[in-house]
């Protein structure tokens, strides 16, 4: 029998935004309890009740799990494509290369998560810069 997974705790309703629609707090919250417990280890009723709102309404946005899982994946993948076309439109390899990762690192949804199992990684350490300032300088990445 595997142990209980502690998951982290979910997001405060008061701290989404006004701008932030009901189908992005359920992204936000589906991905953190699919990150912590695995897409076969969450219900939609854990998704709802995350996210503060009846399985009726959760329902209302998507038609079930797999519909929420792919709109998730379809999100990640549109903001990749973004990075990439902003790395592209640098001069060289290097450059490309150090915005996309500087990039993905700043979009990463917990900071430092990318970086973390690197030695030496300055987003890995209790002393880093917060996240919009973070740099793969330790990551020995970049120049």
């Amino acid at each position: 029998m595997m142990g209980a997974v502690s998951l982290p705790p979910p997001s405060s309703r008061a701290s989404f935004s006004s701008q932030e629609t009901t189908r992005e707090r359920i992204q936000t919250e589906a991905a953190r309890l699919f990150v912590a417990s695995g897409y076969h280890g969450v219900s939609m009723r854990e998704v709802a009740e995350a996210v503060g709102v009846t399985k009726p309404a959760l329902y209302h946005h998507y038609a079930d799990k797999e519909a929420l899982f792919l709109a998730m994946l379809d999100g990640a993948l549109a903001t990749l494509a973004r990075l990439v076309e902003h790395a592209g439109q640098q001069q060289g390899i290097r450059a490309q290369l150090d915005t996309l990762i500087r990039d993905l690192l700043d979009t990463a949804p917990n900071s430092g998560w990318a970086c973390n199992s690197l030695p030496n990684c300055a987003t890995s350490r209790p002393s880093a810069a917060p996240p919009s300032r973070r740099s793969t300088a330790g990551c020995g990445w970049a120049a």
